[in-house]
């Protein structure tokens, strides 16, 4: 804190006389305020916590970056291997069963059965692909903006 006073006096028989005072108080001098040395400290301490929360949750964010982006991966993996191999493979394989149906070498069950793969194999495709698009979402919570603004 700093204080400044003045003023003026007149006495008997002398002079007028002036008076002036300043007064300064440095927070860190030694013979400041003994609490001022354990605020400091508490100070440092907060700082020095803060420092390790942010390293801490930015290695939180970069493991959950590194994750989502492996998994996005995979699923970009599957997906592909789905809608090019899985996918025409059960499609050859109902569009030979309706003829050896026809031909009548293959019975209606197994048609129904080669039909009903081919639906799965589609459906999984479908789920997996739903599945990218959360971990689109799971990403983008992890950069904090949309990835269509970024790629871009």
């Amino acid at each position: 804190s700093v204080k400044v006073m003045g003023g003026y006096m007149a006495m008997n028989n002398a002079d007028d006389v002036l008076m002036g005072r300043v007064g300064l108080t440095l927070p860190f001098m030694p013979w400041s305020n003994k609490d001022t040395r354990a605020a400091l400290e508490k100070a440092k301490v907060n700082q020095n916590k803060a420092d390790a929360d942010y390293i801490t949750l930015r290695n939180k964010l970069s493991v959950k970056l590194i994750a989502s982006k492996n998994a996005l991966y995979a699923l970009y993996d599957q997906i592909d291997f789905y809608e090019t191999q899985i996918v025409p493979a059960a499609e050859e394989t109902v569009s030979l069963s309706i003829i050896g149906y026809q031909a009548d070498t293959i019975d209606f069950l197994s048609l129904v059965q080669y039909a009903r793969e081919l639906l799965n194999h589609k459906l999984r495709a479908d789920f997996l692909t739903a599945e990218l698009q959360q971990q689109f979402a799971q990403l983008e919570n992890v950069v904090g903006t949309k990835l269509d603004e970024v790629i871009k």
